[in-house]
């Protein structure tokens, strides 16, 4: 139980290391993502018809003097855990500067000394996991530390 605990990450937790400094601010299943500014035209982007997906959106502050590639800021692995069975691996992600703009994050993304984005992680699932009361939980590895985030 211990162990779990120490790698529990909710909304409003915030971790760090030397280069990044990283806080939860939205954990939900959703068909869509919004940018945080919807009060003109903006972009978002959605699932396909038959599927949901979960929505990890971090607020990523960029704590050293040099530019660092977005994508560094989590792992490259991620696993979405539903009644005992894995049912996603992969990730897309997606960066706000706050301009109503959602934008992919590529390998060369970068973001810029002392810098602060948005980012939201998204992970495709079945529509049976958006429609259940179960509990679904997503483990990925963020600023070098393996945590486990639970949904509903």
């Amino acid at each position: 139980i211990l162990k779990e605990h120490k790698m529990s990450f909710k909304v409003g937790d915030r971790i760090s290391n030397a280069d990044w400094e990283i806080t939860l601010t939205k954990a939900k299943i959703s068909h869509s993502v919004y940018p945080n500014d919807t009060s003109g035209y903006y972009y978002y982007y959605s699932a396909s018809e038959s599927s949901d997906m979960i929505v990890l959106q971090f607020k990523v502050k960029n704590k050293s003097d040099y530019t660092l590639l977005m994508s560094d800021f989590v792992g490259e692995m991620f696993s979405v855990q539903f009644l005992g069975k894995t049912v996603s691996k992969s990730a897309d992600l997606y960066y706000d500067n706050n301009g109503g703009w959602l934008h992919p994050v590529y390998s060369s993304t970068g973001i810029g000394a002392y810098d602060t984005f948005y980012i939201n992680v998204c992970l495709i699932v079945p529509d049976d996991v958006a429609g259940s009361e179960q509990a679904v939980s997503v483990t990925g590895t963020f600023c070098e530390q393996e945590k486990i985030i639970k949904i509903k």
